[in-house]
């Protein structure tokens, strides 16, 4: 959009200013041609503000993937902390099985290396945990800060434009004077 503004504001200047040499020089019609041939630098203003908003548009995209990356990294962290606590289930299943059937009585040893395996997999997962509560944080602050950057690209292109207009006022005010008397 900011480009297509940029070559219709090069275009009409050029093509004002062939139209503007043809024409007669103190009539109407000069004048009204030399009026819209501050077109091209009026659109120059509105040129970057264009800009700006497509670029926060641009980091608002990215701000909306950076949370749907947050969203998958909760979804897959819930289903490996299932996944482990099924396996430490089985395991710990598997474990009081074979006391069991090795005829060993359940007091002493083999209830701390049962416990001691159970505490192993529950650190297990309290770590799974807190990585993907990092992952999940690390995605969402990356999204605070997309929107924040298109917030700031829009400011950015308001102020360019703004400053051009004030650049550009006295010239404008003085042009249409020269041509309107």
């Amino acid at each position: 959009m900011s480009q297509v503004g940029g070559m219709i504001a090069g275009g009409a200047s050029k093509a004002f200013t062939a139209i503007s040499t043809s024409a007669s020089s103190g009539g109407t019609l000069n004048k009204i041609i030399n009026t819209t041939k501050m077109v091209g630098p009026v659109l120059e203003t509105v040129s970057p503000i264009m800009a700006g908003y497509d670029k926060e548009k641009a980091h608002d995209i990215n701000a909306s993937a950076y949370q749907q990356e947050a969203n998958i990294a909760r979804h897959n962290a819930d289903l490996k902390i299932a996944r482990m606590k099924r396996q430490k289930e089985s395991f710990t299943g598997m474990q009081i099985a074979a006391y069991a059937a090795s005829g060993v009585r359940m007091v002493g040893s083999p209830v701390e290396v049962i416990i001691d395996s159970a505490a192993e997999l529950e650190h297990d997962m309290a770590i799974a945990r807190y990585n993907s509560v990092l992952d999940e944080e690390w995605a969402r602050s990356r999204s605070r800060m997309q929107t924040y950057e298109g917030d700031v690209e829009r400011r950015v292109g308001w102020k360019k434009g703004v400053t051009k207009v004030l650049e550009e006022l006295p010239d404008w005010r003085k042009k249409f004077q020269s041509i309107w008397g």
